[in-house]
């Protein structure tokens, strides 16, 4: 029995992401035909690697695809969805400390798991609230649009010098 489906965005070995939009798509309607029969659910994880870059530049304006799974599904989705985020590579934390999203109730549907990796120290927490409060969301969103536009740059340069 399936509980639940693992997607990727932006994986950090290959670059790829999964079809997000297609495997929501496939997952809640295989959901809609579980809630009519009484069944229970299945929980849609993704995991973005590269985390808050991947969700600032890729938020579906502009011609942009949308990698924004809880922007994907909107309110009336009826997937539990649970979104990892690789948040210690941008908040200056020590490893292992990473930012866990969900839609409302999606811990429910997964009553009886087992439980892997250990609670952050009382110190590591407060050192990424910390972090997150004194850069703030417009911060983070502005380093890292800088970033891509310095990466820009530097692929400009590369290919007026004949890098391909």
């Amino acid at each position: 029995r399936v509980v639940a489906v693992y997607s990727q965005t932006l994986s950090y070995t290959d670059g790829i992401s999964d079809d997000l939009e297609a495997i929501l798509a496939i997952v809640e309607a295989e959901n809609e035909r579980r809630s009519g029969a009484g069944l229970p659910l299945v929980t849609l994880v993704n995991d973005s690697c590269l985390a808050f870059c991947v969700l600032v530049h890729n938020d579906g304006r502009g011609g942009r695809g949308c990698l924004r799974l809880l922007d994907l599904a909107g309110a009336r989705c009826t997937t539990p969805l649970i979104v990892t985020l690789d948040a210690h590579k941008h908040l200056g934390v020590d490893k292992g400390v990473s930012s866990c999203v969900g839609s409302p109730g999606t811990l429910s549907h997964l009553a009886g798991s087992v439980r892997v990796g250990a609670q952050p120290t009382k110190g590591m927490l407060v050192r990424a609230l910390a972090d997150l409060l004194l850069v703030g969301v417009d911060g983070y969103t502005r380093i890292y649009r800088e970033l891509a536009e310095q990466m820009r740059r530097v692929e400009a340069a590369g290919e007026a010098a004949g890098a391909a």
